[in-house]
């Protein structure tokens, strides 16, 4: 898979791209406050636990699937 992150992705369909999974999330990546990441009502998942497997999808993503292949 390449996939290239950019600050106006929808963290919606990369999520959905990349790991197959439907989470109520919108918005961006929140690098900064013009794209912030909106988490929605929806999830079942606990709030602390849902933004510790956001960020650590964000940091796999950056540091493993968006990297040119050797």
């Amino acid at each position: 898979m390449d996939f290239k992150l950019k600050n106006g992705d929808d963290i919606k369909e990369v999520l959905k791209a990349a790991y197959d999974m439907e989470l109520d999330v919108s918005g961006g990546w929140g690098y900064d406050e013009n794209f912030p990441t909106i988490i929605g009502k929806d999830n079942q998942t606990p709030k602390n636990q849902l933004e510790y497997m956001l960020a650590s999808m964000r940091v796999n993503l950056e540091m493993n699937i968006t990297q040119p292949r050797e």
